[in-house]
């Protein structure tokens, strides 16, 4: 028996934790830092196939809602920021997930919401860019 979480259990606890108050600056290195950690935990292998999933399904996610936005389709903008909160949070930080809250609930009026979608799309771009390069140079080995 091990006394260490389940992987999925300690993928959110650590990630939550150690992202909750990163600020929007800070999204590749607080990206890197959280990787090194979780292959040490999770290994090489599972954490590769686990951040490449993810790039795929930020990078869908960010088209998307940007899509949603240029079109005024409020509703259903509001439900995608909804669904990313908990993956972004994870790997951006609060700033990308405080973003998403602000799109998913509209508070800045609808006008607002496409340049708080601006500036979401270039905090997504840097924990995109920073999940890739940490594939592509293999800086998801916790050495």
């Amino acid at each position: 028996m091990s006394a260490n979480p389940s992987p999925p259990k300690y993928l959110v606890t650590e990630l939550s934790t150690r992202l909750a108050h990163a600020p929007g600056e800070q999204t590749v290195t607080e990206v890197a830092t959280t990787i090194q950690r979780l292959t040490k935990t999770l290994g090489e292998e599972s954490i590769a196939e686990l951040l490449a999933k993810t790039v795929d399904t930020l990078t869908q996610q960010k088209h998307e809602i940007a899509q949603l936005v240029e079109n005024e389709q409020w509703d259903e903008a509001s439900k995608l920021a909804h669904r990313m909160k908990g993956a972004t949070a994870i790997y951006g930080g609060e700033h990308i997930a405080t973003l998403l809250r602000r799109i998913e609930k509209r508070e800045d009026g609808d006008t607002a919401i496409k340049k708080i979608a601006a500036e979401l799309d270039a905090e997504l771009d840097k924990a995109i860019a920073a999940i890739k390069a940490s594939l592509n140079q293999g800086q998801h080995v916790g050495e």
